[in-house]
């Protein structure tokens, strides 16, 4: 075993912890932009669900989990931008919905 003197002892317990203090850093900032993505698609999610009911009613919130489904809050952002405009109708909502990766087609159930 080599021989260490008390100033490498010394220089290597200092390296350790700085590495230590910066993988904190980015653990924790990591952890803040993914908690604050997290809410961000939570409050989308919940801003489309009430645009569905008002609008579409109980056919609108079918939509829900195929939604639910999809990640990237830019195509949430544009869900909830096409349940503003008027003249948007379940079945433009329905094939964004389907070309954005709601995984699937998204079907109208029929009435039992």
């Amino acid at each position: 075993m080599p021989y260490v003197t008390s100033v490498e002892r010394i220089g290597f317990k200092r390296g350790l912890k700085e590495g230590l203090e910066e993988g904190l850093k980015k653990g924790k900032l990591l952890g803040l932009n993914e908690g604050q993505a997290l809410g961000m698609r939570e409050g989308l999610l919940d801003g489309i669900d009430l645009g569905l009911e008002l609008r579409f009613g109980s056919r609108g919130m079918e939509l829900l989990p195929h939604l639910r489904r999809i990640q990237d809050l830019d195509t949430l952002r544009q869900v909830k931008e096409l349940l503003r405009v008027r003249d948007t109708t379940i079945e433009d909502l329905e094939r964004f919905i389907a070309e954005s990766g709601g995984n699937g087609a998204v079907t109208q159930q029929e009435p039992a």
